[in-house]
């Protein structure tokens, strides 16, 4: 039974390790953004990053992390000297030799009595000083039990004793250093070099499981973690339901990051919270748009190659300093440059005018991913997975809708004039287009006031002073939550493909709004989704639900659909969603006729 550690209260130097080289050093920054973010301002923090050699751009990009929170940081050199007597051990395919680099922390660290090393996969939600006051008593090592503890205890050769998990470590140096510990380490070796699996975790455990005690899981949660994959129950204890619901450190164990391209992780909204604090995601993004603005310059070559073939010139265009294009005729072809000259300043306009424009654009988007950022993490964070095991009703306005019976017990989310509907009450109700729906925005006011109703008005982002934009007063009246939608009719440009991430990415339209509130209810993640009234066609509207007219671009519409169903495939495989009396959409979903299920 171990020792319930009890919490000092008052303030001390914070000591912290981490471990890592030039491929992870934006997580380790990122493990550090977080600490800062959530440290109280009378704290002091010394990090200590072991790495053997970094490029000075990344020590330069991680000590910016200062600007969060003054601090000091330290890079330290870890000698192949040291590693060598480990470079014939086995170990997991996913580790390498500078997993061993915290085995040489009280050394490296002669003046430190305490510290806590941490692993770069994670990212810290809550103060860690509460972390670094824990009493350690006669303990060399503090962590959080392992899933994998007994299996790993078992090959070890040892039972009785706690097996922890190396990722979260609170080190009490001034010990390990008076029990000559490099000594033990070494001597181990031999009987671990076909044992050690784990690395450093399993060397940790082995020479010193007499001096290590267990702290609360908070301090180290494994997320996600399957333990049915693995043969294994998952625990029940109080202790770890607390680390589940509460954690402090989430660990991101296993192979998938979430950081990977495309990773479908439950957790990299947290981690790309932290990340976007850093100088790394800054001079990410800086790249993208250079990339972006290398591609529009490509698009225009076309359009360049048209003006020499019909004015037949030879050109050399240069971009500041920078030589952009150069073409060349055919040695018999003849040309006065001088003659030319008109057309050629034609050509540099052009490039001029559209390289302005995507440099404006480019800051245009900038500032409207930091707005989206802010405000879907206030309008959407609270509704993840809030319809688990639910059934979703979308409500559309196609006639359609008049043969449809409901789905009793279902949450209705409606689009539009969808509250016209008498036979359904809405739960959540989305508008985004003030064009259309200014001349019943009273009602949907009236219908609000008598109903306990989520409504969910669009921002058009990329036309904010437009007739298209509902203006914030209307907003206020519906008591409605804000949200960015990617909206320019007048380009055509409806969205590319869906984004699993909607806290930090506008809601894509493909020229309707269903899109929108397909987007939302795949977030709550339901059992079931069942279209209504989703006809994408131009027949109108149901009955007592009339508008103007019918503007739906039905192709745009039907390419949206068909990225609707991949995207859910993908990212929600255990959602089905089901057409209800499908007209335009046959055969895109699991279709369903209600006539012929109630005869």
């Amino acid at each position: 039974m171990r020792k319930k550690q009890q919490i000092k209260n008052t303030l001390q130097e914070i000591n912290i390790c981490l471990s890592t080289d030039d491929n992870y050093i934006q997580h380790t920054a990122t493990v550090v953004a977080s600490i800062l973010s959530n440290a109280k301002k009378s704290d002091n923090y010394h990090f200590y990053i072991l790495a053997k050699v970094l490029q000075e751009k990344n020590k330069k990009y991680f000590l910016e992390l200062k600007k969060i929170k003054n601090c000091d940081i330290s890079f330290l050199d870890v000698s192949e000297n040291l590693l060598k007597n480990f470079v014939n051990i086995e170990m997991h395919q996913h580790l390498n030799l500078s997993v061993y680099n915290r085995l040489f922390i009280p050394d490296l660290l002669p003046h430190i009595d305490k510290v806590i090393y941490l692993d770069s996969d994670i990212v810290v939600v809550n103060n860690i000083a509460d972390l670094n006051n824990i009493d350690m008593g006669d303990n060399l090592f503090l962590g959080v039990l392992d899933p994998f503890a007994d299996k790993h205890s078992a090959n070890l050769g040892y039972s009785n004793y706690p097996y922890i998990n190396s990722g979260v470590l609170l080190i009490n140096c001034q010990k390990l250093r008076s029990a000559h510990y490099l000594d033990k380490l070494v001597s181990s070796i031999e009987y671990l070099k076909d044992k050690a699996k784990a690395g450093d975790q399993d060397f940790i455990n082995y020479c010193f499981h007499k001096k290590i005690g267990l702290i609360s899981s908070i301090w180290n949660v494994f997320l996600p973690f399957n333990y049915k994959r693995y043969g294994m129950n998952e625990p029940k204890n109080d202790d770890y339901l607390l680390s589940k619901k509460h954690p402090h450190i989430i660990h991101f164990v296993g192979p998938v990051k979430p950081w990977m391209k495309d990773a479908s992780h439950p957790y990299k909204d947290k981690f790309l919270q932290y990340y976007r604090k850093t100088k790394f995601w800054t001079e990410k993004q800086k790249e993208h748009r250079k990339q972006v603005l290398n591609q529009i310059i490509k698009g225009l070559i076309p359009k360049i190659d048209k003006i020499q073939k019909d004015n037949k010139i030879k050109y050399t265009l240069l971009l500041g300093n920078k030589k952009l294009f150069r073409y060349s005729l055919r040695k018999d072809e003849k040309v006065n440059i001088i003659e030319n000259k008109e057309i050629i300043e034609q050509i540099k306009a052009f490039i001029d005018k559209k390289y302005t424009e995507q440099l404006k654009n480019i800051r245009h988007d900038m500032y409207f991913i930091q707005s989206v950022s802010a405000l879907h993490t206030k309008t959407f964070a609270k509704y993840k997975n809030i319809n688990r095991g639910k059934d979703v009703v979308l409500l559309a306005s196609g006639p359609s809708l008049e043969n449809y019976i409901p789905i009793k017990n279902a949450v209705y989310v409606g689009v539009n004039k969808a509250y016209s509907y008498k036979k359904c009450k809405l739960d959540y109700l989305f508008i985004q287009d003030y064009d259309g729906s200014k001349k019943y925005m009273n009602e949907v006011i009236d219908y609000k006031n008598n109903k306990n109703l989520k409504v969910f008005m669009g921002l058009t982002g990329y036309t904010p002073n437009d007739q298209w934009l509902i203006p914030e007063s209307v907003a206020l009246q519906c008591n409605a939550e804000r949200y960015y939608n990617l909206y320019r009719p007048e380009e055509k440009v409806w969205g590319e493909d869906f984004t699993y991430d909607i806290l930090n990415a506008p809601l894509k339209c493909f020229g309707s709004i269903t899109f929108a509130a397909m987007q939302f209810i795949l977030w709550t993640n339901p059992k079931r989704i069942y279209l209504v009234g989703c006809d994408n066609s131009l027949a109108g509207y149901a009955n007592n639900i009339s508008q103007e007219k019918n503007k739906l671009d039905t192709m745009r519409c039907l390419e949206g659909y068909r990225k609707l169903k991949k995207f859910a495939d993908k990212f929600y495989p255990k959602t089905e969603i089901i057409s209800i009396n499908p007209v335009g959409l046959k055969g895109i979903f699991n279709d369903e006729l209600q006539s012929e299920k109630e005869n």
